[in-house]
């Protein structure tokens, strides 16, 4: 509860609020397809693989809370070298946001699972029946989040605004309302709160931006930058250190079947992103920017596991503490999960450079790069004319023109009367 409540919302709220709203907007469709429905499938298809297929002796739900629990993916690293090797931020937004809504859908799904696991009774009184006893609740928890950070939104354009130019007090309000929005989701209405935080960093990058000033807003995401990469370290590190004390602990109860089973299930999990990206790729472009094949290949590379994977493993930790199967299901879930999250770090981040060369994603050909061109100059050509005509108004006689040609990146050049004009 410790890792849950005070490390994951500022790593939710740094992402979710660093976006860039125009990019999210036009890819909200497929990033809440591939986090609601590419989740499920991938919880799903997770769990019977695990069970059916490796023949581990597990029942159904503790498959599918294994299943859920990788089904977050946590790109923090691969973000960054997407956007040192130029990748399209596009591109970009949609990897980052899916891994922040599948962070709260995989959440959901796995606290309904877990407690099916820990109480095999749970749902069973349900008039509706264990399956859409399961949907309904997960609608609950996911709409009933999406309200309380959007409610917390609205309230916090309002506390902004009174703190427009002050940084102290924008930087303090801004952490307490995290906290807030997330504690009040989890604690008080029992929905869910990485979804309640993600929702409430939506509403901030879209809206809530504007009632701080320029000034402030730049100290703000050097803060949250700060935190949120000073968060992810020591969950990392907290994290790796209980469960591989986890895995010693019970070391005779793992055999060498489950080390063997860290590269396959490794490798499972990167055919089936692989296969459903090609799988809905139809459906995904039909919701936002085109996915081109390169493209595809890349997201499929970039699922990596990371601080909220290592948290819910340790949940099922404690969770499941004292029950009769513990020793059946959290030293194998402990060791894969470290085992998997280690690999992606390890492997995709180290890879992922060179892949966007090989399938050529991130680079320019020489039609888009004289697209460019031609637009750059059409730009600068439309840009002397609006400034020409500003120049022959009275109203703007008083204006520093070489202060706007320097800043539009034009040349000033003198006529025989001493008077200025701007030229390409």
């Amino acid at each position: 509860e410790m890792f849950f409540y005070i490390f994951l919302p500022p790593l939710l709220f740094e992402g979710a609020s660093g976006l860039e709203w125009y990019y999210v907007k036009h890819s909200m469709g497929q990033i809440l397809f591939m986090a609601f429905v590419m989740v499920m499938v991938n919880t799903l298809a997770t769990g019977l693989f695990v069970i059916h297929v490796l023949r581990v002796d597990w029942t159904l739900y503790t498959g599918l809370v294994f299943g859920a629990l990788l089904s977050a993916t946590d790109p923090v690293a691969v973000v960054a070298v997407l956007k040192s090797a130029g990748a399209p931020k596009s591109l970009r937004t949609v990897i980052e946001g899916e891994s922040l809504l599948n962070d709260g859908s995989a959440f959901v799904l796995f606290e309904i699972f877990l407690q099916s696991v820990v109480d095999p009774s749970y749902g069973a009184d349900s008039k509706d029946g264990v399956l859409l006893h399961i949907l309904k609740e997960t609608a609950h928890l996911t709409a009933g989040g999406i309200a309380v950070g959007l409610l917390f939104g609205m309230a916090s354009a309002y506390v902004f605004s009174k703190t427009f130019k002050e940084q102290q007090s924008t930087i303090s309000m801004s952490v307490a309302l995290t906290y807030l929005v997330f504690y009040v989701a989890a604690a008080t209405f029992g929905v869910s709160g990485p979804i309640a935080v993600v929702a409430f960093g939506f509403f901030m990058s879209a809206i809530g931006a504007s009632y701080i000033s320029p000034d402030v807003h730049d100290g703000l995401e050097v803060f949250w930058d700060v935190v949120a990469f000073v968060a992810n370290t020591i969950v990392f590190f907290f994290s790796g250190i209980m469960g591989i004390s986890i895995i010693l602990e019970y070391w005779k109860d793992l055999t060498l079947l489950d080390w063997i089973y860290i590269p396959i299930i490794y490798l499972f999990l990167h055919l089936l992103r692989f296969g459903g990206l090609y799988l809905f790729g139809p459906v995904l472009n039909r919701l936002g920017y085109r996915i081109a094949p390169p493209e595809r290949i890349v997201m499929s590379a970039s699922g990596l596991r990371g601080a909220l994977s290592l948290i819910m493993s340790l949940m099922v930790h404690y969770s499941m503490e004292g029950t009769p199967h513990y020793t059946q299901v959290v030293p194998r879930i402990a060791l894969w999960t470290t085992g998997i999250a280690f690999m992606t770090l390890i492997i995709n981040g180290s890879v992922i450079e060179d892949l966007m060369a090989k399938v050529g994603v991130g680079k320019s050909n020489a039609a888009q790069e004289r697209m460019f061109f031609v637009a750059k100059e059409s730009l600068q050509k439309n840009t002397q004319a609006t400034l020409v005509a500003l120049q022959n108004s009275s109203r703007f006689s008083g204006a520093d023109w070489h202060r706007l040609y320097e800043y539009f990146g034009l040349e000033w050049e003198d006529d025989e009367a001493g008077q200025g004009d701007y030229v390409l």
